[in-house]
């Protein structure tokens, strides 16, 4: 496991927090990598149609390239979000495309 995952509250919101295991140096570009890409997606909108900007996630800050913070995402990861039931039976079409777009956009 290259991080510890754990829930907190910080003023008033709760939020996920991220550590990383130093048992695994190896892996600190990786975490580094994640941070630099929580930062670039932070400042990605999208909109909806209702023309609200949305974040795909609120990247709240980082320290010393060891701590994560980031909203709470009770639907999980994006992975999970994906494969859920949930998702698919609450969410049309229109919604999915904007997701994927939206991660399409980024990656490149």
């Amino acid at each position: 496991m290259t991080k510890k995952v754990y829930i907190a509250e910080y003023l008033g919101q709760i939020v996920t927090v991220s550590v990383r295991n130093s048992a695994y140096p190896e892996r600190q570009q990786d975490f580094v990598d994640n941070i630099e890409n929580l930062q670039k997606m932070n400042n990605l909108k999208i909109r909806d149609e209702n023309n609200f900007e949305n974040k795909a996630i609120n990247f709240l800050g980082s320290c010393n390239n060891e701590i994560i913070v980031t909203e709470y995402q009770p639907e999980g990861t994006l992975k999970d979000l994906l494969e859920s039931e949930n998702y698919h039976q609450t969410h049309d079409i229109k919604s999915k495309l904007n997701l994927i777009s939206f991660i399409v956009c980024f990656v490149f």
